[in-house]
């Protein structure tokens, strides 16, 4: 089992055989129901960005602890998206449906949950449409620990 955060998950777009990849080195889950994710599209298609529709924390058996949403993803305040570089028309943000990520931004994101979480290994989840609106794109996911 991988409990190493500093990891790049890549998939492939069966529709069009783009690959894209993330990496969410750095993401932290605290015990007081925040997560602090840490985001980067390394690879890809820069043309709107990608859309992430649902972030899950999980236990190590699967069960789900908490998940955000794309009511809550589309609707983030600015205030808790901080992009590393200022490019205008080129940030991670909330658009009203997801949160777009475009290629080569990379952002702390701030999310709250109404719930606290025990000390532990969780498996925060990220799941990104991938222009597809139907379906769910294929999971990108690192192990975090909660200290307490």
């Amino acid at each position: 089992m991988m409990y190493n955060s500093e990891i790049t998950i890549r998939f492939s777009n069966a529709i069009s055989n783009v690959g894209a990849a993330y990496s969410l080195a750095g993401t932290r889950l605290l015990d007081n129901g925040t997560l602090i994710s840490c985001i980067i599209k390394v690879a890809g298609l820069d043309t709107y960005g990608e859309f992430v529709v649902l972030v899950q924390a999980l236990y190590l058996n699967g069960t789900i602890a908490y998940e955000w949403n794309s009511t809550y993803l589309g609707h983030i305040p600015q205030y808790d998206i901080v992009n590393k570089y200022d490019l205008p028309g080129h940030l991670v943000r909330s658009d009203g449906f997801a949160l777009v990520v475009p290629l080569g931004q990379s952002a702390i994101i701030k999310l709250y949950a109404p719930i606290t979480f025990s000390r532990g290994t969780y498996i925060i989840r990220v799941y990104d449409v991938d222009r597809q609106y139907e379906t769910y794109g294929i999971k990108f996911q690192v192990y975090v620990t909660v200290n307490g």
